[in-house]
């Protein structure tokens, strides 16, 4: 799939260095794809019990083969990118590659409370880590090349896997709210009529991906669960992203989106949540309207929204080298220079410890901030600024309900889909809360 999509978008750009490897790649493994998938779902069959195939083994060697042939043709830095993907691909599949040493640590156990991952999960976690931090750091802060090979490639493989894990019960509606594009997920029977369609609740949500990639396209089977388990209709936002559009601009169309359904009078209530850098804006835009309304009570003032939900937010920009970002590095999947180089991107000249950009720094909470549902990873790598933000709030009087989740990683129920069926998982805990948090309003 992954080589299939670089066909369809890159096979005519010639100013991004990788085409031509994903064309090579993409020749191998149709000429081997029947051998190649046979094997590696006999593969997932008996994954604790034996090695993979000489088969399989022998297809990721070609392939790597081919990668490194492309890219020896390219830049030097294009070179080194192919052969580190390689060995890692090489060492992975053929089962000599040694496992995070936070598995083999006694000393980090402790952070698992009993929770055991799934093979399954594991592995997909492993491999999602790896290649984000093989990604060229220059490609970040290239438009063109965010916008024609980054984007792109990460939205068709997401979106992919989000329309064919789409639960039934749910309908998706594309719209325009305040000159803003987004999508909503609506309740299979609930009917979307401007302007005379009023409902209870609605939920608007700033979807994350660094603030650079990922669409509303990418969080439909996260954002369906969640309409699923409440039955309010939601909109996710597809705002403007850098390079294009740094700050402010992705943290004004939230606020335009939130302005327009108030305007609209969809609902008796509207919350605002988001995950990751999402969790950013949303945070940012709430504190704005909060502390509006106390320096000007008035009627014209925007009023807050209902509750804030946060997962796993990207809270201080600044932070990339804490506690956390150290202990969980070869846990999570987010790397530190990665991280670094889009904050940087985001903020655009602005100070990354400015409160503007960077709302988990804030040293004051307005009296009329609204209560807020804050979810996170045990063991992911803003931890430490997560719950640096959680002692700020409720030392200064925010009615906030925090929940940890011991030994997963970043914005983990997003990830359902890789850890397989489990009713009693972490998964439909965090939709029961979610669901009973929007719920409060009415008691």
């Amino acid at each position: 799939l992954c080589w299939d999509n670089c066909l369809h978008y890159f096979e005519n750009d010639l100013e991004v260095e990788v085409v031509q490897m994903a064309l090579n790649m993409s020749s191998v493994a149709k000429r081997l794809e029947q051998a190649f998938w046979a094997d590696l779902a006999a593969f997932e069959e008996s994954v604790e019990n034996r090695p993979l195939t000489t088969k399989v083994a022998l297809a990721a060697t070609r392939m790597g083969d081919a990668a490194k042939k492309a890219a020896n043709k390219s830049q030097r830095k294009t070179v080194v990118f192919a052969n580190d993907m390689v060995k890692f691909a090489a060492e992975w599949w053929q089962g000599q590659r040694k496992e995070s040493p936070f598995w083999r640590d006694e000393e980090f156990k402790e952070h698992l409370v009993g929770l055991v991952w799934p093979s399954r999960f594991k592995r997909a976690i492993a491999v999602v880590r790896e290649t984000v931090r093989r990604v060229p750091l220059s490609l970040l802060g290239s438009e063109q090349a965010v916008q024609t090979f980054l984007k792109p490639l990460a939205e068709s493989i997401l979106r992919t896997v989000s329309s064919l894990s789409m639960p039934s019960g749910v309908r998706v509606l594309r719209d325009t709210i305040a000159d803003v594009k987004g999508e909503w997920i609506l309740p299979e029977n609930y009917e979307l009529q401007r302007p005379s369609s009023h409902t209870e609740s609605v939920l608007v949500w700033a979807h994350g991906g660094g603030f650079v990639l990922c669409s509303p396209a990418t969080h439909r089977f996260f954002l369906a669960r969640i309409v699923m388990h409440t039955g309010v209709p939601t909109f996710c936002v597809d705002f403007r992203k850098p390079p294009r559009h740094p700050f402010p601009v992705p943290r004004d169309d939230i606020l335009r989106v939130y302005e327009g359904i108030l305007e609209l009078g969809y609902a008796d209530a509207v919350f605002l949540g988001g995950d990751s850098a999402g969790g950013n804006l949303v945070l940012s835009v709430t504190k704005e309207l909060a502390e509006g309304m106390d320096e000007s009570p008035c009627e014209l003032s925007l009023p807050p929204p209902e509750g804030l939900i946060l997962l796993s937010p990207w809270v201080d920009l600044s932070d990339t080298d804490g506690e956390s970002w150290q202990k969980y590095a070869d846990v999570d999947y987010i790397p530190s220079r990665h991280a670094e180089v889009i904050a940087g991107i985001y903020a655009k000249g602005v100070p990354l410890r400015d409160s503007r950009v960077s709302p988990g720094r804030c040293r004051s909470w307005p009296p009329c901030f609204p209560r807020t549902l804050l979810d996170y990873g045990g063991c992911e790598v803003f931890r430490t600024q997560i719950e640096r933000l959680a002692d700020s709030m409720m030392h200064h009087g925010v009615e906030l309900d925090a929940t940890v989740e011991d030994g997963m990683v970043h914005c983990y129920p997003q990830l359902e889909y890789l850890w397989g069926p489990d009713p009693d998982g972490p998964f439909d805990a965090y939709f029961k809360r979610v669901s009973t948090f929007m719920a409060m309003k009415y008691f």
